[in-house]
């Protein structure tokens, strides 16, 4: 695995990020379009594998201040709306370091950390508009695309892909939606800094990347609303 550490200011690539959302959420219900930009320190990893395999490689949280690169089962389609994606870059979040450091409840030992990726889709459930090869960014909340929420385009609210919402209105004093990689309190999801990631609701979040362009200079979308 490479790890590349990078730098693109938000400011820089604005015409290009703009143009990549608004084709991709008008594709969706008029109701549901609307998009932020971001910009993050990331570390590209690059995995090179082809899905399936027998298992594969993750960074995984085992317990403050420790965390590993282990060989974990490699995800599966659980649901219609699923996809299967290969990573071929994914970002290390400022927030991850409170996972690090221990400071997020709800974290379990073996956990897969990573909400911040991109990839190859490999494999794909009956009902996902995604199909093999399409190459996309996945933003870090998983949303339904059909609830109250998220036909206001508030993503990260959604009712329907947290089932610990419960544990996270108790601590926060509000829900919220499922997440990739950030601890039980949203949902428990393994996360993308891994070979392979399972995507729920792939028909709703995941924006297509046209071919011309590289990894670091869309990587960015995964950390947007």
């Amino acid at each position: 695995m490479l790890y590349q550490l990078s730098y693109r200011p938000a400011a820089s690539q604005t015409p290009l990020l703009q143009n990549i959302i608004q084709t991709h959420f008008s594709s969706l219900d008029p109701d549901s379009r609307s998009f932020e930009q971001s910009s993050t320190f990331s570390g590209a990893l690059a995995a090179n594998l082809n899905h399936p395999s027998i298992d594969m490689k993750a960074v995984c949280w085992y317990g403050k201040e420790d965390v590993r690169v282990e060989k974990v089962p490699d995800p599966e389609i659980q649901e219609p709306r699923d996809a299967i994606v290969r990573i071929t870059s994914t970002a290390i979040c400022g927030s991850d370091l409170h996972l690090y450091g221990g400071f997020i409840p709800e974290m379990r030992k073996g956990d897969v950390l990573g909400h911040e990726f991109m990839g190859e889709v490999v494999d794909t459930g009956s009902e996902s508009t995604l199909k093999k090869g399409d190459r996309v960014v996945v933003p870090f909340d998983i949303s339904c695309g059909q609830c109250w929420y998220c036909r206001r385009t508030l993503f990260s609210l959604c009712q329907k892909t947290n089932p610990d919402a419960e544990k996270l209105a108790k601590l926060y004093g509000y829900p919220g939606a499922g997440l990739f990689g950030y601890s039980h309190l949203y949902g428990g999801y393994p996360g993308g800094q891994a070979e392979y990631v399972r995507v729920p609701y792939s028909d709703v979040g995941p924006i297509k990347v046209p071919d011309n362009l590289q990894d670091d200079q869309v990587l960015f979308l995964s950390d947007i609303f």
